[in-house]
């Protein structure tokens, strides 16, 4: 197999339901190609012509995001130990059960050759170990962020600060190092077979905002659970009964609950504090439950609380972690006073 290491014309790798944008020489793009490398592990073909699509689409990519070069970020190890941290619910279990081993095997092998694939001057391969690409495009980002933009589907890496670029519509998006933004939207759907409508409610936004509110309905992607209930007295506070007959009982915590309790917060200390405060009230000092591994442990809120952070976090930089993000916002808390 011949290395693809020639540059390509650039028509030949455009979108064509999308303009190209003006290349700004500089701009570096920091790309899933964890995603890629599903996209691209067709089975119908071999694997010398799922590699050579996967560099093509690469270098389409950049081209369709205005850069001059790419980093590729594929995961080679451990995943910044979510796996040993996931208590309440296995990480990640559902995806990983969902998925063809055949094709998981192929997808692993081109996460191998793309990561060894250093021949064009244009790509710089980022192979992450101990930590997912996520995390490192993250890093990444926030070391040159004037000249660094994250391009992805996943609605995790929402949260880090600066330029976006959607890595199937393109659409560009400016993300503030604060609070950002959130909303409910609401969409209503109609079976094509049964005729019957349907609603599907989600949060969308980018910012801190929506890493808090993932820590309230969590990420049904990745298996993280959020907070599992709030308590009976945040249910009357936030999702009141219009004639209450009796004490509120707790309540799930799903899309629309945490939408209800965190819709007025407008900073992000006060939308942190709302969370931390819905997480002691249900869980309380001591909270007794049964792990997905089928141990019975005690633990606080503050325990519980971790542990999803820790699953939704994306680090900053290298070794970062959700502690720090706390220990940082209480400080500047004091410090504003």
């Amino acid at each position: 197999m011949t290395d693809f290491n020639v540059d390509l014309e650039q028509e030949d790798m455009v979108d064509y339901e999308h303009p190209i944008p003006e290349r700004i020489e500089g701009l570096v793009v920091q790309l899933d190609t964890d995603v890629l490398c599903y996209h691209y592990a067709n089975l119908d073909d071999s694997f010398a012509e799922n590699l050579e699509a996967l560099k093509e689409g690469i270098l389409t990519k950049m081209i369709m995001c205005g850069a001059s070069h790419v980093n590729s970020h594929t995961t080679a190890g451990t995943k910044n130990g979510r796996e040993d941290a996931a208590m309440v619910k296995e990480y990640q279990c559902t995806r990983a059960k969902s998925k063809d081993p055949i094709k998981q095997a192929r997808v692993k092998a081109l996460r191998h050759a793309i990561g060894i694939w250093t021949t064009h001057e244009q790509v710089t391969p980022m192979t992450w170990v101990g930590i997912e690409a996520d995390d490192g495009m993250g890093i990444m980002q926030r070391e040159d962020p004037e000249n660094s933009v994250i391009m992805t589907v996943d609605k995790d890496l929402s949260m880090i600060e600066g330029e976006h670029c959607h890595l199937e519509t393109y659409k560009r998006t400016t993300v503030p190092a604060d609070f950002g933004h959130i909303e409910l939207q609401v969409k209503k759907r109609v079976s094509p077979t049964t005729g019957k409508t349907s609603t599907e409610n989600k949060i969308v936004g980018y910012g801190k905002s929506f890493f808090w509110a993932q820590m309230l309905m969590g990420d049904t992607a990745d298996t993280i659970p959020g907070l599992l209930k709030i308590s009976g007295d945040d249910a009357e506070k936030y999702c009141p009964k219009k004639s209450p007959d009796k004490k509120r009982k707790p309540l799930a915590c799903g899309v629309v609950t945490a939408w209800k309790c965190i819709e007025t917060a407008k900073t992000e200390l006060e939308i942190a504090i709302r969370v931390m405060q819905l997480y002691k009230n249900y869980y309380g000092d001591e909270y007794t439950f049964t792990t997905w591994r089928d141990d019975e442990i005690t633990v606080s809120w503050r325990d519980m609380m971790y542990e999803q952070g820790h699953l939704l976090w994306m680090q900053r930089y290298p070794n970062d972690s959700f502690k720090d993000y706390i220990r940082e916002m209480a400080a500047n808390a004091i410090i504003s006073k």
